[in-house]
């Protein structure tokens, strides 16, 4: 897929086309980390092992970044088994979602859509669990997750692919925009 960054608004089905394209290229890969950062943003790293740059170099052999990654922000999700019953969700005990989203690691992707209107993600693994991932937009109408009115943060993201090319896939905040754009790009 070209680097030139886009913007594009959802406004019909076939505003999702490039959306569902360029995700789709992650099927294969198999998540080797599944955690959380902050408390509140889950994190699936997938691909090779890239080393983060840090000065400090006992933890520069820890840490690592998936060439692939998928960051959830401020939307809802749940991980669920091959029954259908959730088996994790960010209203679990943080204790527990610690170790129980780790049921991901070691898993392929092998199906992975993203759901118009609302641009939820719906991530299929070959352990039989998915992940999906509601986009800030709920049922009530008022267009906020509980996760997203908690933060009042707009300008979030709901959730983000991290691509090996150095570009990733933003949607939201809200349920009728995506962005492709730069990932090694400060933040000006």
């Amino acid at each position: 897929m070209s680097q030139t960054e886009i913007c594009q608004k959802v406004s019909k089905p076939e505003d999702l086309d490039l959306l569902r394209a360029l995700c789709r290229q992650v099927i294969g890969q198999e998540c080797w980390s599944a955690h959380t950062r902050c408390d509140w943003v889950l994190a699936l790293e997938m691909g090779m092992k890239i080393p983060i740059s840090t000065p400090n170099k006992v933890l520069a052999e820890r840490m690592q970044q998936g060439s692939w990654a998928v960051d959830i922000h401020s939307s809802e999700w749940v991980i669920q088994d091959k029954f259908g019953q959730i088996y994790c969700s960010p209203h679990s005990d943080l204790r527990e979602i610690k170790s129980l989203v780790r049921v991901l690691e070691s898993a392929c992707v092998t199906h992975i859509d993203v759901s118009y209107p609302s641009l939820g993600l719906h991530v299929a693994f070959d352990k039989g669990y998915q992940l999906i991932i509601a986009t800030c937009e709920d049922d009530t109408g008022d267009g906020r997750s509980d996760i997203m009115q908690q933060e009042e943060a707009s300008d979030i993201p709901c959730w983000m692919l991290f691509m090996p090319n150095d570009m990733v896939v933003e949607v939201g905040p809200g349920t009728r925009q995506w962005r492709y754009i730069r990932s090694d790009t400060p933040i000006s």
